[in-house]
């Protein structure tokens, strides 16, 4: 039960704390949200369920794979990747809000996903190891 306490909680921070950069970034810096032709309540419901599916896969490595002893480590670095490969996808599908495919736009959101994906990699481990540490002190 503790396990899957952690589990979940890292999970659905990390799935926040993504989404909250990519309105940040797509909403705030570059405003270029507005360009999206359908409704926003459906983007954003879509957007959260990604990031929710995208929190899950980053969670999963960031907890089971062991590079090193400290979680956030391992999400940090495996998110990244994560990251690198959903932007490929992402850029072969045509899915983006720039209406051209300059390589400065290019590049910027493709860093940009490497490291949105990186610190949700983070926080997932981060909080993994926060809230095993918190099972140490508090017994259920």
């Amino acid at each position: 039960m503790k396990w899957r306490k952690r589990y979940y909680g890292s999970w659905f921070i990390a799935s926040i704390v993504m989404f909250l950069l990519s309105f940040l970034w797509h909403g705030v810096f570059l405003n270029d949200i507005n360009k999206v032709t359908y409704p926003l309540w459906l983007y954003y419901a879509l957007a959260a369920f990604v990031y929710f599916c995208i929190g899950f896969i980053v969670t999963v490595l960031a907890t089971k794979v062991n590079f090193s002893s400290r979680k956030y480590a391992n999400g940090g670095f495996l998110g990244g990747i994560l990251g690198f490969f959903f932007y490929l996808v992402a850029f072969v599908l045509g899915i983006s809000f720039t209406e051209g495919n300059e390589l400065s736009h290019v590049a910027i959101d493709f860093m940009w996903q490497i490291i949105e994906t990186g610190i949700g990699g983070l926080v997932a481990g981060f909080m993994y190891e926060v809230y095993k540490d918190m099972a140490k002190i508090i017994v259920d």
